[in-house]
């Protein structure tokens, strides 16, 4: 039903067009091993593998080419900005 358009779905029947988002995971892959999928509570996956590397990690992860959702993107950024100015342990 969804077909892939430079990293975003687009609906043909429809003609919508919606970012494909990745699932969500914290941590390193093991030999080509994903971690576990993070279900439910965000914070409780965070307590493990709250690093400003892994969240540099995600927020870089977003494609967006057409710049559709930079005023998203723009607020995780500036975000995680302040996270690194805190310099918080």
């Amino acid at each position: 039903e969804h077909v892939g358009l430079i990293g975003y779905l687009w609906n043909s029947e429809k003609d919508l067009i919606k970012v494909d988002t990745k699932d969500l995971y914290f941590g390193k892959p093991k030999r080509g091993k994903l971690p576990d999928l993070v279900q439910g509570d965000v914070a409780e996956a965070l307590r493990k593998h709250f690093t400003r590397r892994t969240c540099t990690g995600k927020v870089a992860g977003v494609f967006d080419p057409l710049g559709l959702v930079t005023p998203v993107t723009a607020k995780l950024k500036l975000d995680l900005h302040d996270l690194c100015t805190r310099k918080l342990e």
